[in-house]
């Protein structure tokens, strides 16, 4: 997932919706056809969280609303049905034809579990919904907060492994890539498709670079856990 503040102002568009479905947007172009009825329902059920987050995770763009569309996004209620979501999903796609359909599958890679589409939504959740607290002031528009708004091209640690462990967002992009299984996905223009192991490979040498600065004790952010409650996933076994 491209990391960066990838975000466009539309003016005189209003807020994103508060719920959004994958049936609205092709989503079902992202399952297999031997996929059961019952495992595409589930797939294609309402998630009660803003459309922004369906925004970042095709286009990694966001429309301007009266609010800050990050603030809108980042909710406990969001985080819950996420969670949900992918409940529900991995409950429903039991069957052994339900699987995901990647767009560009490359030889001897298996398919993916249903669920892996939430599981990006979880990962831009997290990500999306970092914050350097450093930016936050009472007095000051708190917008500069938001990592995703921050760590991009022109930001001096944008896509490299190595960091000062006082860089809160290279830290945060890197927990996040980390902990959720999401992150070795794109779903671009609504398309589920594998991420570049140029990236992939970055977030593992980034990963190293975070483990070293808590066990220096110079790292001050907490783990992306502690924002977004994660929880088993068979999507990617290669996190513990």
């Amino acid at each position: 997932m491209k990391l960066g503040p990838l975000y466009v102002l539309l003016f005189g568009i209003g807020p994103a919706a508060c719920s959004f479905s994958l049936d609205v947007v092709g989503g079902q172009s992202s399952l297999s056809p031997t996929t059961s009825d019952a495992c595409r329902s589930a797939f294609l059920a309402p998630i009660d969280c803003e459309e922004t987050l369906l925004q970042l995770a095709s286009s990694g763009l966001f429309m301007f609303s009266e609010r800050d569309p990050l603030e809108l996004t980042c909710t406990d209620t969001c985080k819950a049905a996420l969670d949900k979501y992918v409940h529900n999903v991995k409950g429903a796609c039991t069957a052994p034809g339900d699987r995901a359909l990647l767009k560009d599958k490359a030889v001897g890679v298996p398919q993916p579990p249903v669920e892996v589409v939430g599981e990006i939504f979880r990962y831009i959740f997290a990500w999306g919904c970092a914050k350097d607290e450093k930016c936050i002031n009472v007095h000051e528009d708190n917008s500069k907060k938001w990592c995703y708004k921050k760590y991009g091209y022109g930001h001096p640690y944008y896509a490299k492994s190595d960091f000062p462990c006082t860089a809160v967002c290279p830290i945060k992009a890197m927990e996040a890539a980390h902990e959720y299984p999401g992150s070795d996905f794109l779903f671009k223009t609504h398309k589920l498709s594998m991420q570049s192991p140029w990236w992939r490979n970055l977030y593992a040498d980034g990963w190293k670079t975070v483990l070293k600065c808590r066990g220096e004790g110079l790292s001050s952010t907490d783990d992306s856990r502690a924002q977004v409650a994660i929880g088993s996933s068979s999507v990617d076994t290669r996190r513990s």
